[in-house]
């Protein structure tokens, strides 16, 4: 890799201007000098130039599985499912599907999640789930969550990741507010 970062690809670069003009407002001198165009470029390298938000990848999958797996939680169309999340004794969090006309508890895996179903296997989200991710889910599952939930759902993540539940979250590491608002119940 080149040690200055100067010499890129079409690829790279078109992916860099794409991130600059969709984040122009957020840009100013401040934030664009070498160094910070230097990790941008680092990041595109070293994500297979995905995007540079701390997206998931579940949404790749959402509208070709979305029908399939509302089936499996729904009896009827219009019925409502909630999207929550449970602190287990271990630390761990569960995310469970909630469908509100029937009562029926679904759990979320991180497996049942990639395949877009609900699935009974052992795989665990650990200690926290992050908020993309948690939103992606609850956008391929069409259920919708409360904001209690979400702001629970960010304390822990920040407790996890900054030792600090009242931690203040980067926007790096959350959703657009229309995405998350879309979700809401």
């Amino acid at each position: 890799m080149n040690e200055n970062m100067t010499l890129l690809s079409q690829t790279e670069i078109d992916t860099l201007v794409d991130f600059l003009m969709e984040k122009k407002q957020d840009v100013n001198n401040q934030v664009l000098n070498q160094g910070s165009i230097d990790r941008l470029i680092h990041l595109i390298r070293t994500t297979h130039l995905k995007n540079v938000r701390a997206g998931s990848s579940i949404t790749a999958n959402i509208e070709k599985n979305r029908i399939k797996t509302a089936m499996e939680i729904r009896t009827e169309e219009n019925q409502i499912c909630e999207l929550t999340i449970l602190e287990l004794e271990n630390g761990f969090v569960d995310v469970i599907i909630v469908n509100q006309s029937t009562g029926n508890t679904y759990k979320v895996t991180p497996n049942g999640a990639s395949a877009m179903t609900i699935s009974n296997d052992d795989s665990q989200w650990g200690r926290c789930v992050s908020p993309y991710t948690f939103v992606d889910i609850s956008d391929a599952y069409d259920a919708k969550f409360s904001e209690e939930t979400y702001q629970r759902l960010c304390s822990i993540y920040a407790k996890v990741k900054f030792n600090d539940e009242n931690y203040k979250l980067p926007d790096f590491f959350l959703p657009d507010e229309g995405t998350i608002a879309q979700q809401l119940l």
